[in-house]
């Protein structure tokens, strides 16, 4: 069973404008609105693939409800953890090509309601089960959340793949994850060698070098997405650098790619595939969420 872990949900509110200009009036062509929040869209990519999942996540107000209800009538199972507050809403604005996201921090979770998620991520803790730790941490959360999450995971003999950024990420790797999805930034700064924010060109020989290090650490595979250039898959003995097999005329929105990647992780470990079949389906879904508008359609 794959149950996926979404600490801070949304509604994915994509804006396509022609020409957009910052201070200035724009005019919508089109928004689409979908279920967001990292985890979220991996349990609707599983649904995508033909997979089930359950989908845990802290919702609040009626912006949490709905979300809740959307989910349900794409017929994927949700534990909704209830908090005050409204979940957010995040905007994403399309234009020419390029993605600019403004990401809302999310409500206030309070003692009682984080006390409610641990002890349902523990009613799914069995031995081979696989959770998926995705996405950012609200504010009124400790950083170490994931760590003691995927702890919690771990020692009840189930699977946890991390997917988080900033200090969220680095302490959730003191629990050695299984499986990790970092992006290029947030493997540079996980590494703490991030030549000052610049990421070199060469940055190919690092990415390799920097990896081993992680498995060195005790993680099992590493994926790490490169954006335009594709993604970067490591188990410390196999070493594979992939190219998403799609035109630019046929990209519409990144937003969700990786999300879809990391689902083909959690199909490969459910269904015990090889690592090149992993690698394979992960830049596949990668490359129909580019073609797709919104998140997960």
């Amino acid at each position: 069973m794959i149950i996926t872990v979404t600490l801070n949900p949304a509604f994915d509110k994509t804006i396509y404008v022609q020409g957009f200009k910052p201070g200035r009036l724009n005019r919508v062509e089109k928004v689409v609105v979908t279920p967001g929040g990292k985890g979220l869209n991996v349990s609707q990519w599983l649904k995508k693939q033909g997979e089930n999942s359950v989908a845990i996540g802290v919702f609040g107000g009626t912006t949490g409800m709905a979300i809740v209800n959307e989910l349900g009538e794409k017929g994927i199972t949700t534990e909704p953890v209830y908090t005050t507050g409204d979940t957010r809403t995040n905007t994403k604005i399309i234009s020419g090509g390029e993605l600019t996201e403004i990401n809302e921090p999310g409500p206030v979770v309070s003692d009682a309601c984080e006390e409610r998620l641990f002890e349902v991520v523990r009613k799914y803790a069995e031995p081979g089960n696989i959770f998926v730790f995705a996405g950012s941490v609200p504010k009124s959360m400790d950083n170490d959340i994931y760590y003691r999450l995927i702890t919690l995971v771990k020692e009840a003999g189930a699977f946890a793949i991390l997917d988080a950024d900033g200090d969220a990420f680095k302490e959730g790797m003191k629990a050695v994850p299984h499986v990790i999805k970092p992006n290029l930034q947030e493997l540079f700064a996980f590494i703490d060698r991030d030549f000052g924010g610049t990421i070199p060109e060469d940055y190919k020989s690092y990415v390799v070098s920097y990896a081993q290090e992680i498995i060195e650490l005790g993680v099992k595979q590493a994926m790490v997405s490169l954006g335009e250039d594709g993604a970067y898959f490591t188990d410390g003995f196999n070493n594979m650098f992939m190219e998403a097999e799609i035109s630019n005329d046929d990209v519409k929105s990144s937003v969700g790619a990786g999300d879809s990647m990391v689902a083909a992780l959690a199909i490969g470990l459910e269904k015990q595939l090889d690592f090149d079949s992993v690698a394979s389906l992960a830049m596949e879904m990668a490359a129909d969420a580019c073609r797709m508008e919104g998140t997960v359609e």
